[in-house]
């Protein structure tokens, strides 16, 4: 599997109760993006790097705004239209856990709360199927950062974050259970 080429500057947060899960999407997107970083913790105060790529340029979290919430979100390719140089390069921060837990992260660090949005425009069927969610829009960290990807340079080639997450299905399918 060849790494991708990313037109953005990736950082993913992971939950600490999401390191070492079997099923956890956030290292698998690490290890096929070169240049991106995985940070784990919950407590930004902790992680001095990140606030220190935090504090230099622009950072847009990818994470979607909820109806009753005060923040708009912008969708990708209208950030690529803003996006002015790849001097210019545009920070992404991602953060990987359950629905419950990213919040968690949201309410613990008002300053990630507070960074502007980028959404999808459209609902994504997930193909993650080891692991269940309530809401509909769910998506795991990789299939996120993927969609993101294609929406935000659709003349880029993205299909080997594809090809490793279908492997991630394909391994935790084989060993299943089986009725």
């Amino acid at each position: 599997m060849q790494p991708i080429n990313p037109p953005v500057d990736l950082v993913i947060l992971q939950h600490p109760s999401e390191v070492g899960h079997s099923k956890g999407t956030a290292w698998l997107a690490h290890k096929c993006i070169p240049g991106s970083q995985l940070f784990i913790g919950d407590n930004l105060a902790e992680l001095t790097e990140l606030q220190a790529w935090l504090n230099q340029g622009r950072v847009y979290l990818l994470y979607p705004c909820e109806p009753n919430q005060a923040c708009q979100a912008i969708e990708a390719r209208v950030l690529r239209e803003q996006s002015v140089s790849e001097q210019d390069k545009i920070k992404i921060l991602v953060l990987d856990g359950t629905w419950r837990k990213t919040y968690r992260l949201l309410q613990m660090n008002p300053s990630l709360a507070d960074l502007p949005r980028v959404g999808l425009s459209h609902s994504y069927q997930s193909s993650y199927v080891i692991r269940k969610s309530k809401r509909e829009d769910s998506l795991s960290t990789l299939e996120a950062i993927y969609q993101f990807m294609v929406e935000y340079d659709s003349a880029g080639n993205y299909q080997n974050l594809l090809q490793g997450f279908a492997g991630l299905m394909a391994i935790h399918k084989y060993f299943r259970p089986k009725p």
